[in-house]
C-alpha cells in the first residue's frame, strides 16, 4: 500500500494524493453541505435517548435486553415513516449468573473479591472447582515488543502472537513436575504499553488544537491487552490441565470492574475469572499456599435468535448511502451509534425529498458481542441489490466518551473528550472527513487511513468491499464494562452533539458526490491482498 501525504492540523490540504487524479470535480466535494437545516440532534435529546437505551440492561448478543432493544429501535425508525426489516441469525447464548472466589488457607477461609468474569468460560456448578492456587508469572513481560515503533505495529503484533505461546510454555516449565495440573491458575496481565502513536503512521489529518495528543500519549486499555492475549493463555492453561485460570489485571479495581473482556471470546472449557492489581497482590502472595475455589456459573441456550435491522429512507435517486453500526452492547457507549442512527433518520426525515438527493440505508447489526457472527459481512451478503448501488458507508460507534486514565493518581477523568479516530477509505471520500472536521472543529479526532489490512469498527467489510467509507469510533477504558450505572456517569451529551454535527456534516458532503469520484483510489485494494499471516 503506498504511503499517503502525512497531514497536520492547520496544515495546506495534499489534496492531490486523495484525489488520484479527478481535480476537475473538486468542485463536487467542497459544496456547503445543509446539514443545518431541518431537525439538528440536541444535548439534551442524546441524554435521553442514551437513558432511555441503557433502561433496557446490558444488551449483550442475543439476550431480552437486546432483543427489546432492537424492538424500540424498529419502532421509532417506522414512527419516522422509514421501512424496516429484519435478519435473523442464531446462536448459542451464554449468561453469567454467578461468580466467585475464595480460598482456604492455614489461617482460615478467604472470600476474595471478584470484578469481571471470562465471557463464555466453562461454567461450573454450584460447588465450583477446586484446586491449589498457583502463580504462573506474568506472561506479556517476557515479550520483546517495541510499542513506540510507530512504523511496525503489523509486525508488533505479528510478534506477539509468535511469542506469546513459547513464553507461556517456558513458564509452565518452570514451575516444576507438578505445573498447574488440577490447579488454579493464577495469571498476571500487564496492560501493553500501547501509545497514541500507534495511529501516527496512518494519520492523514488531526483536529487537536490544544496538542494534547502526542506519539506518546498513553493509550493503555484493557479491552486492546485482551485482543489477542488472553484466549491463548486460557486455551495454554487448559492444554496444561488447570482447572481454572484467574487473570489479574493491571488496573485499579474501579477500573477492572465489570471488564467484560475478551467480548469476542469463543467457549473455552475451563472457567475464568478477572480481578485487580490490589488483589492480585494478595492472591499472589498466597499462591503455593492456599487452595483455591473458583465458581463461575452460567446459563446456555442454544439457537436463540438475534436480528440485525435494516431501516431504509428513499431519497431523490436510489443511490445510497448506507450508515452502519450494531445494537448490542454492555453500556451507554456499547453501542450508542444505534442512537446516533436513529437521530441521522430523524434528521433526514424531517427534510422533503428534494432535499434528500440519495437513499439512506441504515445497517444496525447484531452480533459484536459473540463469536463466530457475521455482522455487517452479514448484512453485505443478505442485500447484494443495496450493495449494487451503495456509494458510501458511514460507520458511527461510541460517541459521547469522557477521557479517564488509570495511573499513580487512581481511576480518573481527566477533563478532555475520548481521543477519537474517525478512518477513511483512500478515495476522495477521505476530503470531505477533512472538510467536515475543519467545519466542525471536533477536536481530538485523528484521520486515518486503513492500518495495513486495518479498518477499525464494523464498518470495516464495507471498506474491503470496495465501498468508501468513513467510521467514527473510539475506545476509553470503560468501553466494555459492565456498571452499575451504566457508564451514564461518564457519558457527555455535549460531546455527542457535536459528533453528531460532524456525522451530519460528513452526510450531507458525500451525499452530492459522483459516485465514480467517491470511488476513484483505492477503496477495494485491501480486499484484493492476502492477508498477512498472523
Amino acid at each position: 500500500m503506498q504511503r499517503r501525504t502525512f497531514i497536520q492540523a492547520g496544515a495546506g490540504l495534499a489534496v492531490g494524493p486523495i484525489l488520484g487524479g479527478c481535480s476537475d470535480d473538486q468542485k463536487s466535494i467542497s459544496n456547503s453541505p445543509s446539514s443545518r437545516t431541518g431537525y439538528q440532534p440536541k444535548a439534551a435529546r442524546l441524554q435521553s435517548l442514551v437513558e432511555k437505551m441503557v433502561s433496557f440492561g446490558p444488551r449483550l448478543t442475543g439476550s431480552d435486553s437486546h432483543k427489546r432493544f432492537i424492538d424500540y429501535l424498529e419502532q421509532e425508525f417506522q414512527a419516522l415513516g422509514l421501512s424496516t426489516q429484519r435478519d435473523p441469525y442464531f446462536l448459542t447464548l451464554w449468561e453469567a449468573q454467578r461468580k466467585a472466589l475464595s480460598l482456604k488457607t492455614s489461617n482460615g477461609d478467604i472470600d476474595i473479591p471478584v470484578d469481571a468474569y471470562y465471557p463464555r468460560s466453562g461454567p461450573t456448578d454450584e460447588e465450583g472447582v477446586t484446586g491449589p492456587l498457583v502463580y504462573v508469572g506474568a506472561p506479556l513481560q517476557y515479550l520483546s515488543l517495541d510499542l513506540t515503533d510507530l512504523a511496525s505495529q503489523q509486525a508488533m503484533l505479528s510478534s506477539l502472537l509468535t511469542q506469546l505461546p513459547s513464553t507461556i510454555s517456558g513458564l509452565l516449565a518452570s514451575l516444576g513436575s507438578g505445573g498447574v495440573k488440577d490447579a488454579i491458575a493464577l495469571i498476571e496481565l500487564p496492560l501493553l504499553p500501547t501509545v497514541a502513536g500507534i495511529f501516527y503512521p496512518f494519520l492523514t489529518y488531526k483536529n487537536d488544537d490544544d496538542f494534547s495528543i502526542n506519539p506518546l500519549t498513553d493509550y493503555k486499555r484493557a479491552w486492546l491487552t485482551s485482543l489477542a492475549t488472553m484466549a491463548p493463555i486460557v486455551e495454554a492453561m487448559k492444554a496444561a490441565g488447570a482447572k481454572g485460570v484467574i487473570f489479574a489485571f493491571d488496573s485499579s479495581a474501579e477500573n477492572t470492574a465489570g471488564q467484560y473482556l475478551p467480548f469476542l471470546s469463543g467457549p473455552s472449557e475451563i472457567p475464568a475469572l478477572i480481578v485487580n492489581r490490589d488483589t492480585s497482590n494478595q492472591l499472589r502472595a498466597l499462591a503455593g499456599k492456599a487452595e483455591a475455589t473458583l465458581t463461575l456459573t452460567a446459563s446456555v441456550r442454544e439457537n436463540v435468535q438475534t436480528d440485525t435491522l435494516v431501516a431504509i429512507l428513499p431519497g431523490v435517486s436510489d443511490e445510497n448511502i448506507i450508515v452502519n453500526t450494531h445494537t448490542d452492547g454492555q453500556n451507554a457507549f456499547e453501542e450508542n451509534g444505534a442512537v446516533a442512527c436513529l437521530e441521522v433518520a430523524r434528521h433526514y426525515a424531517s427534510l422533503p425529498l428534494s432535499m434528500r438527493p440519495r437513499t439512506l440505508v441504515f445497517s444496525l447489526v447484531t452480533g459484536h458481542m459473540a463469536p463466530h457472527m457475521p455482522q455487517a459481512n452479514g448484512f453485505i451478503e443478505s442485500h447484494p441489490d443495496i450493495m449494487a448501488k451503495a456509494t458510501a458507508a458511514v460507520t458511527l460507534e461510541h460517541l459521547g466518551a469522557r477521557e479517564w486514565m488509570d495511573d499513580a493518581s487512581g481511576y480518573h477523568a481527566t477533563g478532555r473528550p475520548e481521543i477519537a479516530a474517525l478512518f477513511h477509505s483512500t478515495t476522495p471520500i477521505g476530503l470531505a472527513a477533512i472538510q467536515s472536521m475543519r467545519a466542525t472543529k471536533l477536536q481530538r479526532l485523528l484521520l486515518c487511513r486503513p492500518i495495513g489490512v486495518i479498518f477499525f469498527g464494523v464498518g470495516a467489510p464495507f471498506h474491503l468491499a470496495g465501498i468508501p467509507c468513513l467510521a467514527y469510533i473510539t475506545g476509553p477504558h470503560y468501553l466494555l464494562a459492565i456498571e452499575p450505572d451504566d457508564g451514564m456517569a461518564r457519558f457527555d451529551a455535549v460531546r455527542m452533539e457535536e459528533e453528531m454535527d460532524l456525522a451530519l456534516d460528513m452526510l450531507h458532503r458525500i451525499e452530492t458526490i459522483p459516485a465514480l469520484l467517491l470511488k476513484a483510489g483505492d477503496s477495494a485494494v485491501l480486499g484484493a491482498l492476502p492477508l498477512p499471516a498472523l
